[in-house]
């Protein structure tokens, strides 16, 4: 399934992704570009050639052409070389043109020549952290944050730092001092959206995130780095009311257009998701990751046979990427054609792509065919040839339990986690199957499930089913304080949660907190609905529109 045209190049949700650093030191040294032309004059004095040079550069510089503005800050030290304002200046040039290492000397200059010059220290800090230089970056701004109390960059940047570390609760705290200091600063907010969904705290963080939308100031890139996090922590509803904004503003614009199609697919709004990508292609947006997108909106709504063309243009197109054969060949499973899907595979292992994730789409292949020796030797063979894939040990263990080997499926991923032990998908799958199959009484596998879960919790905080499954854990153990905790933090993470909603409706009845509990029944009734009503409006779409290869896009000539 396609991504996030920015997904890829931000790294994991719980980390700050490359735009928004890029966003963060943009913004903080264009502040520094001084809202008048030169350096203060006495009245009715002449400028000097320096500060010509200076105020020319500044010019420069609000219009965003650093090149020119940094020729003439060079020029102005040239002229004026004992001047800690123009090296920084200067410095922040440099940094706008991505010449770090050459500002950070600019501000080391400033610096020796006048050791109090705090701009220049928080400059130089702030590359530090850009360049994960974040030892010096902490010591830097605690400093600074001694120094100067009232500034609230250096408690934005200890909550950045903190969030580099996983140290959360010291985020919060950290951000929550600088919004104090600046209220509306939308590089504080956006920060402070991403530490209450890691915390768990979502209505606090879509609210946030609301004020950063509506903030009358903020800028077409914010608001798109914006719409990425809150998809990246499934509030796709949201994030899609933000790209819908951008999309009006800029009708056409590839990522915009991409995303906004993505947020309503994911959002259940696969009509309004095929109409984007539809308008998209019209403005000659024609790309495999759309076709790709728009094959599996055409599954959603029911038109097979389009989305199967949609993915065999995908495929046509980009004929090195193993994602397509897997997703063309998933489509054609689904519609019963068996024998094309298997062509499509055994065409991928025929090409320079990773052949073991096809033997794992082998191996599904002749699972959905009830060969189940045959699949379990297609996951086998996966493994050797790749014994990092997490996918070929789950399938493996899925085909055990199918067979009733209970004890095998636990042995083999134990045997799994001996190899990727940082695997939090794997440690949650193995200590969802230690839970699953331990008796009540069963005090020392319940333990190793719990450690098990733990440790998949440690290494992604951010997975819903791993809360609810130790909250169930706990439940069993008879600590309905702990299972209480992880079943709200499922919510709070996916508020879809429907096991986690009836949980803990039952338990808060239990304790006699009737209203949360009448509250949560509600909300599960309401989801229930709205999964009814999708499936009658799905129906409703298939019927009435017949699979159509017309709409899709001819690639261009």
């Amino acid at each position: 399934m396609a991504k996030f045209l920015c997904l890829g190049r931000s790294g994991p949700c719980g980390l700050l992704s490359t735009k928004f650093r890029a966003l963060i030191l943009a913004n903080l040294l264009l502040a520094q570009v001084p809202s008048q032309s030169a350096p203060p004059a006495q009245p009715d004095k002449k400028l000097t050639f320096s500060e010509t040079h200076y105020a020319g550069g500044v010019e420069l510089a609000r219009k965003g052409d650093f090149t020119r503005a940094l020729e003439e800050f060079q020029q102005a030290a040239e002229l004026d070389p004992r001047n800690p304002k123009v090296h920084n200046i200067l410095g922040v040039a440099l940094s706008q043109l991505g010449r770090l290492t050459d500002a950070n000397e600019a501000f080391n200059h400033a610096l020796a020549l006048s050791p109090n010059f705090y701009p220049a220290r928080k400059n130089r800090a702030t590359n530090a952290f850009l360049q994960r230089n974040y030892t010096f970056a902490a010591s830097e701004f605690k400093d600074l944050a001694r120094l100067q109390p009232k500034d609230f960059v250096s408690p934005l940047f200890l909550g950045l730092l903190a969030i580099e570390g996983s140290n959360i609760l010291e985020a919060r705290e950290h951000l929550l001092r600088a919004r104090q200091l600046a209220p509306g600063d939308r590089r504080v907010l956006q920060a402070l959206v991403r530490v209450h969904f890691m915390l768990g705290e979502r209505q606090l963080a879509i609210k946030t995130a609301r004020e950063v939308r509506l903030s009358s100031n903020a800028t077409h890139p914010e608001r798109f780095e914006l719409g990425v996090l809150l998809a990246q922590f499934e509030a796709n509803a949201e994030a899609t009311d933000i790209f819908k904004d951008l999309w009006n503003e800029k009708p056409g614009s590839y990522d915009v257009g991409f995303n906004l199609a993505l947020t309503q697919y994911r959002s259940g709004q696969p009509a309004a998701a095929l109409r984007t990508v539809e308008e998209l292609n019209s403005h000659g947006a024609q790309a495999p990751e759309i076709w790709n997108l728009q094959g599996w909106i055409y599954i959603s709504i029911g038109l097979q046979d389009s989305a199967i063309a949609s993915f065999r243009q995908a495929l046509a197109a980009e004929p090195a990427r193993v994602e397509h054969y897997l997703d063309l060949s998933t489509a054609l499973m689904n519609a019963g054609d068996w024998l094309s899907a298997e062509h499509v595979i055994s065409e991928g292992l025929e090409k320079d792509v990773d052949k073991d994730r096809l033997y794992v789409q082998m191996g599904l292949f002749y699972r959905r065919n009830r060969d189940l020796r045959q699949a379990e030797t297609w996951y086998r063979r996966a493994i050797e040839t790749n014994p990092s894939n997490e996918a070929a040990y789950i399938a493996l263990a899925h085909i055990l339990l199918n067979g009733e080997h209970d004890g095998e499926a636990l042995a083999l991923l134990e045997e799994s986690l001996e190899r990727l032990p940082a695997s939090s998908l794997l440690n949650y799958v193995y200590g969802s199957l230690l839970l699953e199959t331990a008796a009540p009484e069963n005090r020392d596998q319940l333990e190793k499930a719990r450690f098990v879960l733990e440790k998949a919790l440690a290494l992604n905080p951010f997975f819903a089913n791993t809360h609810y499954r130790l909250a169930r854990l706990f439940l069993l153990k008879s600590n309905e304080d702990k299972a209480l905790e992880h079943f709200q933090k499922a919510i709070s993470l996916n508020p879809k949660n429907t096991g986690a909603l009836y949980q803990l409706s039952r338990l808060l009845a239990r304790r006699g907190e009737r209203e949360r509990a009448a509250e949560l029944r509600k909300a599960l009734q309401r989801l229930h609905a709205e999964k009814d009503k999708l499936i009658q409006e799905l129906a409703h779409q298939s019927s009435d529109r017949s699979p159509a290869v017309e709409l899709i896009p001819k690639p261009k000539d």
